[in-house]
């Protein structure tokens, strides 16, 4: 019997994270395929999912590639002998930027040149103030505001998720009706370059994919950016992480903790006078 291709055999298996191989595609710019899972081409598609989601998800979608290729191990010869290796990786806590409202307000009110701006500006937008993932903002149309809510089928976690709304959501939604969609690497470096006319520009050091970084900050946002934006915002506003959690479709609150860009809020004047009974 033939053995089934890469692609074909990764979507069989995972029929819910398709996209998955289109990453793969959009990062080595070759076809998903047993003969390209060479080490440089693994270390490309490793490196790009850091990029464009979470360190929890690129994790998860590495371990996925990693248990397809064992399953065919003794089937099919695979280019990088030690693929088990690059696609593991570690848990480790990233720094990671997030816009302020106030940033936030200044991207919504920058002007487009382009359809193709306006789409990837208001993309942006819906996932800040609805922390919606990209792969749902994009298929938000006006059937989804109900009331004062969002109200949509996560395309991932097949959960039903409830956001307040407000005009700028409304307003976001609909002009997505004259959209020119694009993919998410391209969407990446549109974002970045509006960021920079919105002179998103402050110094700053983070730490990803095991790396120490340094620059202004609109080199370093992504569409999962504006996911982190809404959860810290939240939590420095005093919303619990459960809330939180409930709003962004996380099954577990841990989760939600990961994308708390910030430190320690203000405290509340009741637990600051708990550290001056004791002065």
């Amino acid at each position: 019997m033939e053995t089934k291709e890469f692609a074909i055999a990764f979507v069989e298996k995972y029929p819910q994270s398709a996209v998955i191989m289109s990453h793969f595609r959009e990062a080595t710019g070759l076809s998903p395929a047993w003969g390209n899972l060479t080490r440089t081409n693994l270390i490309a598609f490793v490196r790009y999912l850091k990029e464009i989601v979470s360190p929890s998800s690129a994790r998860t979608y590495a371990a996925m590639v990693k248990s397809l290729v064992n399953d065919y191990r003794e089937e099919v010869d695979i280019p990088c002998k030690k693929y088990d290796e690059v696609l593991t990786l570690k848990r480790v806590k990233s720094i990671n930027v997030f816009l302020t409202e106030l940033e936030i307000y200044a991207i919504s009110k920058y002007n487009p040149l382009t359809i193709t701006e306006l789409y990837v500006r208001n993309i942006f937008i819906l996932g800040c103030i609805t922390g919606a993932r990209h792969s749902d903002c994009v298929n938000f149309n006006e059937k989804n505001i109900i009331g004062d809510h969002i109200i949509y089928m996560s395309e991932k976690t097949k959960t039903r998720i409830s956001v307040p709304s407000s005009r700028l959501t409304v307003r976001s939604i609909e002009q997505l009706r004259v959209a020119k969609p694009v993919n998410e690497a391209n969407f990446n470096i549109l974002l970045r370059k509006i960021c920079k006319k919105c002179k998103l520009s402050g110094e700053m050091k983070i730490y990803r994919a095991g790396q120490n970084m340094e620059g202004e900050k609109w080199k370093f946002i992504s569409s999962h950016t504006a996911r982190r934006s809404f959860a810290t915002n939240l939590y420095l506003r005093g919303a619990d992480l459960y809330s939180i959690s409930q709003m962004m479709g996380h099954a577990d609150v841990s989760t939600t903790e990961g994308y708390i860009c910030c430190g320690l809020r203000e405290q509340s004047e009741k637990v600051m006078n708990f550290f001056k009974k004791f002065e």
